[in-house]
């Protein structure tokens, strides 16, 4: 029976050995067993733990940015960035260059860090950049971050709306489909996109209180109107 490292687990082939091929570390006199299946489970186990802590935190994210305080706080940078821009419209083009000179003096420094981290690299490399920056230029460049996230924001909407809007549209094409082909087949294929999304909306919005919500973007999304004449009523 095969002896392994009791470290890394790695088989142990040359039973002199004082060090293992995989992972360096020295072999004890009595060498372990292979990993247990108990052990790979636990290990499992672990990371889809790790998968949903992750999955959470992003939900708790997306859920902050469109809080009432969060959004305050961004209208509130916006403002500042606007006001300090209307202000100093003059000097505004100087800051904006002195910016990206900051930036790309960062961008020089990033050779000195290759032996490091990419997670730790950005750090420096972020901290480092905005050292650089004084408490005017830190305005003008978290108002324009602030204000790209709300026009993002105002652009795309939350998920759901977003979702109806697009089933509206599928649903749209899926209608002016149907007055160019006559055959059934040729309808059921034009028109498969929006079945599916459909489907998969159904699916995604289960509970009772998601469809209601849901249902509320979908008719809100529906007066925009589809942009052509048509005598369906759906």
């Amino acid at each position: 029976m095969p002896n392994f490292c009791s470290h890394c687990g790695a088989e142990v082939t040359d039973p002199t050995s004082k060090f293992c091929s995989a992972c360096g570390k020295p072999l004890s006199q009595e060498l372990g067993a292979a990993p247990s299946k108990q052990t790979t489970n636990d290990a499992k186990a672990s990371f889809s733990d790790l998968v949903g802590k992750i999955k959470d935190a992003t939900q708790k994210v997306s859920a902050d940015l469109k809080s009432e305080d969060t959004q305050a706080k961004l209208k509130s940078f916006a403002e500042q960035a606007k006001t300090f821009a209307t202000e100093k419209t003059k000097d505004l083009k100087e800051e904006l260059g002195k910016i990206n000179e900051a930036r790309k003096e960062t961008a020089m420094e990033a050779s000195s860090l290759e032996s490091r981290s990419n997670v730790e690299k950005t750090k420096v490399l972020a901290s480092s950049f905005w050292s650089k920056l004084t408490s005017n230029q830190k305005i003008i460049l978290v108002g324009m971050i602030t204000l790209f996230i709300a026009v993002l924001m105002a652009m795309t909407g939350d998920g759901m709306e977003a979702d109806a809007r697009k089933e509206f549209k599928l649903n749209c094409k899926a209608l002016s489909l149907e007055e160019k082909f006559s055959t059934f087949a040729e309808i059921e294929a034009r028109t498969k996109p929006a079945t599916e999304w459909s489907e998969k909306m159904t699916k995604k919005y289960s509970s009772p209180e998601d469809r209601r919500k849901y249902n509320e973007a979908f008719v809100k999304a529906k007066k925009s109107g589809c942009g052509f004449k048509s005598g369906a009523d759906w």
